[in-house]
């Protein structure tokens, strides 16, 4: 009876470490890089893995020093953009969520949760002008209805330590703005306002001609619903981060801006 047990308890501890090793995540792509298996079977493992990479920058230095190939480098950070699972309930806006702005819908009677991916656009802004940012396209790929969509904002938390795709720490931090459409002859693009530079091109300010006002409230642990105070009309929308618009980084091009539109 006892060696009975005994064979029920390892298989159980079997299980459980077969079950815990099927989450593939940073440590575990490198030991298969380190078993010199090419980067196809590598990329391979990963599409059919459930996974929980660390893309952010600290993370990829460690995975380039590690001799990770771009091409797999690339796989981990398409699975991790992709990835639309919460850190808890997916259908609870207050539950935490992977940091980074959400978008709440209701859709048949169900949440939906969609997170707004950040874009790192063009720029434009000569000496003594407006510095704007600039996206291809008359349209982002997330639409919404018109009326006072809400948003969840997601900042890292101590518990849940994941990387965040803005400096922002409150909603303060953050400008809802209406971007401008061009179509023409030569141009079919979204702009923005992040900036303007100097007389002389040398003394750079961080600027937004369209802000919209929002309301929040936080209702979790680092976690904040926003919404417009006035109804969006038809048009194209984005959220950026003001500590973001460094004169570094107007200086050398623009900060990442989450885009949506309202149709």
């Amino acid at each position: 009876m006892k060696q009975i047990i005994w064979l029920l308890v390892c298989c159980t501890v079997v299980i459980a470490t077969c079950v815990e090793a099927e989450t593939l995540n940073n440590e575990g792509v490198i030991q298969i890089q380190k078993l010199g298996l090419g980067d196809s079977v590598i990329v391979e493992k990963i599409k059919v893995s459930t996974c929980q990479f660390d893309t952010g920058i600290e993370a990829l230095k460690k995975l380039k020093d590690a001799g990770l190939s771009d091409a797999v480098i690339q796989a981990m950070i398409a699975v991790s953009r992709t990835a639309t699972v919460a850190v808890g309930d997916p259908t609870d806006p207050k539950a935490p969520h992977e940091p980074g702005i959400w978008l709440s819908q209701e859709v048949n009677g169900k949440i939906t949760m969609n997170r707004l991916l950040p874009c790192t656009p063009g720029h434009s802004g000569g000496w003594n002008a407006k510095i704007r940012a600039i996206l291809s396209g008359t349209h982002a790929s997330l639409q919404v209805k018109a009326g006072q969509p809400v948003f969840y904002y997601y900042f890292r938390t101590e518990k849940y330590g994941m990387e965040q795709p803005f400096s922002a720490t409150s909603p303060n931090d953050i400008a809802l703005c209406r971007m401008e459409v061009q179509t023409d002859d030569n141009h079919n693009r979204r702009r923005l306002v992040v900036g303007k530079n100097g007389f002389f091109g040398d003394k750079k300010e961080r600027t937004t001609d369209s802000s919209i006002s929002v309301t929040s409230e936080e209702v979790g642990a680092g976690i904040y619903r926003v919404q417009p105070q006035s109804e969006l009309t038809t048009g194209e929308y984005a959220f950026i981060s003001m500590p973001d618009m460094s004169e570094n980084t107007l200086k050398h091009g623009s900060p990442k801006i989450f885009d949506f539109g309202v149709k």
